[in-house]
């Protein structure tokens, strides 16, 4: 299945509001926020072809490492310099990557082509054998690596984030997906199996990514997506449209949250900000996500307590809870869900990099209130209740 483009007008939101940011206004200058569109260069192939009528076999057999070319009687000297054109797209590909990579960015080549992707309106995959692009496209790209290399993020500068079958729209003010909670996502999906219309919760759901990947996996499936955070909201609200979530303005930690829906839920699945205030993270991090998206407290665990409270009190009996973790939190939540009471089956269970990532369990069926001596769960800030959204439409 092709990814999943949802949300209104999302392709040209993400780089318009970037344009908010300071340093994105000083190195964009002129740039309309518009995501260039696609279709120039990528019908059949004219890199080499049209500037070269009758020699594209020489070119097949230096590809193939020949000496000789496909037509016996041409001969062509692998030893010496060849007058063949070199794309300007390969060479400002070549050049992005070495300028992302000079400044320390790992993922410097995937970068380089995500930016051209979008610079260019080229499909990733069609890159090598797209002709020469108006210089426009070429100094927007060049535009946009300048801005990567003061580590940006590459989300942030197109205005996408990919998460399973979806495209979300993110920008400033916008958590932005990380393949990792995908896992979270599978395991989820796979204790709804056989059960028709369920009911399901989306803690702390940022942009959407997990709230909106059940919407749409799993039909029939009713999806509230709580967040409290007014820019995070923004983002909610555009990716949600259409595909039936319901938002939910409200505090995850307020004990009186969706109250509602007790007993009744058959699924909670929650990535709330749980790296510990003092844990170094990566400069895209620190200067551009928001910072109450992702960090939880001295231990990481602030959020995390009350959630297990909270979500013991939505959840039907024999109903499951995932939660997303830091690396380092592999033995403290699974003892969190333990000391609850409320709760069986409790695992953890580790990402592809074999790093604990993510704790489950499912709720007990003989009981009804936390464990002796379990931690109340507290709000993190008062205020009006929650305000809820039905995006069905």
């Amino acid at each position: 299945m092709g990814q999943q483009a949802i949300g209104q007008d999302h392709r040209l939101g993400g780089p318009a509001v970037l344009k908010q940011h300071p340093q994105a206004r000083q190195l964009l200058p002129g740039w309309d926020g518009r995501r260039p569109a696609r279709g120039y260069g990528v019908g059949r192939p004219t890199l080499f072809r049209d500037r070269h009528p009758g020699r594209l076999d020489d070119r097949v057999a230096l590809i193939r490492g020949a000496t000789h070319a496909v037509t016996p009687s041409v001969t062509v000297n692998t030893s010496q310099p060849h007058d063949y054109a070199v794309s300007q797209v390969h060479e400002a590909i070549a050049e992005a990557t070495q300028k992302l990579a000079d400044v320390g960015i790992d993922s410097a080549r995937v970068d380089a082509e995500l930016l051209a992707e979008f610079a260019l309106g080229v499909p990733r995959n069609r890159l090598p054998i797209a002709a020469d692009p108006p210089p426009e496209r070429l100094d927007l790209l060049r535009r946009l690596v300048a801005a990567r290399a003061t580590r940006v993020p590459v989300q942030y500068l197109t205005g996408l984030a990919p998460f399973r079958y979806l495209e979300l729209a993110v920008g400033p003010g916008a958590f932005i997906p990380r393949p990792e909670t995908e896992l979270l996502v599978d395991w989820g999906l796979a204790r709804l199996a056989g059960i028709e219309e369920p009911i399901v919760v989306d803690l702390a759901s940022g942009s959407g990514a997990i709230a909106l990947a059940v919407a749409t996996e799993c039909h029939g499936a009713t999806v509230y997506a709580v967040e409290r955070s007014t820019s995070a909201l923004d983002w909610l609200r555009r990716n949600a449209a259409g595909t039936g979530a319901r938002i939910v303005a409200a505090d995850v930690t307020d004990p009186a949250l969706l109250t509602e829906l007790d007993g009744r839920v058959d699924l909670v699945l929650c990535n709330p900000p749980y790296v510990p205030d003092a844990n170094p993270v990566a400069p895209e991090v620190s200067g551009y996500e928001p910072r109450e998206a992702i960090f939880g407290g001295p231990d990481g665990l602030t959020v995390i307590g009350p959630v297990i409270a909270r979500s013991a009190g939505l959840l039907r009996p024999g109903g499951y809870l995932g939660i997303e973790h830091d690396d380092s939190q592999g033995e403290a939540v699974p003892a969190l869900l333990r000391a609850d009471g409320r709760y069986e089956e409790i695992e953890d269970h580790r990402d592809l990099a074999g790093r604990p990532r993510f704790a489950t369990a499912r709720r007990l069926a003989d009981c009804s209130g936390p464990a002796s001596g379990a931690a109340p769960a507290v709000p993190r800030s008062s205020g009006p209740g929650p305000h809820r959204e039905d995006l069905s439409q």
